[in-house]
């Protein structure tokens, strides 16, 4: 379902009233800026819905500003219809509650055939489940790092990144450890890039915890 605010503060207070799965944020509103809005809505829920900015043109800068605020990514005005469905086929995985198929399964974030072969390929439904859910108390454990760390901490962010990758690589999160990777690599980043990369991780671990969560509740 789609739903339209006529104004910032009726944005947030429609967020609030039905957590959205993923918002449009136009950044010049009346009575509440999309920046404000976008600040009241992290406050309620953190990084868990996907955030883009509309803004009337890409003006220098104006990007930086938006991620900054806490705005995921960046769709500037007039934009064609082929943009919007970019964007929503990029930040649809966060919102659609890891229902990619009966079972649950997105191979492209967690590859549970691989995992299995891993195991031996005959593992029992026990020991899967044992490394399913060691793997999820290690997920929230970082994503509470990486949530909690400094923006211009390159040391813990790259220790961080180190740690999604292993466990990416590990137990076949695919993506989560392709983000590990880029925050180790992040070093030199620009502040709104790194915004979007500590975001995108954060949004990315979410979605392996659903997936996983799906697998266990399917075996």
């Amino acid at each position: 379902m789609i739903t339209e605010a006529p104004d910032g503060k009726a944005a947030v207070e429609l967020a609030l009233k039905n957590k959205p799965d993923l918002i449009f944020m136009d950044v010049q509103m009346p009575e509440m800026n999309g920046y404000e809005a976008t600040g009241k809505i992290r406050e309620a829920y953190g990084a868990g819905i996907p955030i883009i900015a509309l803004t009337a043109g890409n003006v220098m800068g104006e990007k930086e500003k938006c991620l900054e605020a806490g705005m995921d990514d960046f769709l500037p005005k007039p934009f064609v219809e082929e943009d919007m469905v970019t964007l929503l086929e990029k930040w649809s995985n966060f919102a659609d509650n890891g229902e990619k198929s009966a079972d649950g399964e997105d191979k492209e974030h967690f590859n549970k055939d691989v995992l299995l072969y891993y195991l031996g390929g005959e593992a029992d439904d026990e020991l899967l489940k044992h490394v399913i859910d060691t793997g999820m108390g290690e997920l929230d454990k970082l994503e509470e790092r990486v949530t909690n760390a400094g923006r211009d901490d390159e040391r813990e962010l790259f220790q961080i990144g180190h740690k999604l990758y292993g466990l990416g690589i590990t137990i076949c999160l695919v993506k989560l450890a392709e983000y590990g990777q880029q925050l180790e690599k992040g070093a030199g980043m620009s502040p709104g890039e790194r915004e979007t990369l500590i975001r995108s991780t954060i949004h990315e671990l979410q979605y392996c915890k659903k997936l996983m969560q799906n697998a266990v509740a399917h075996l």
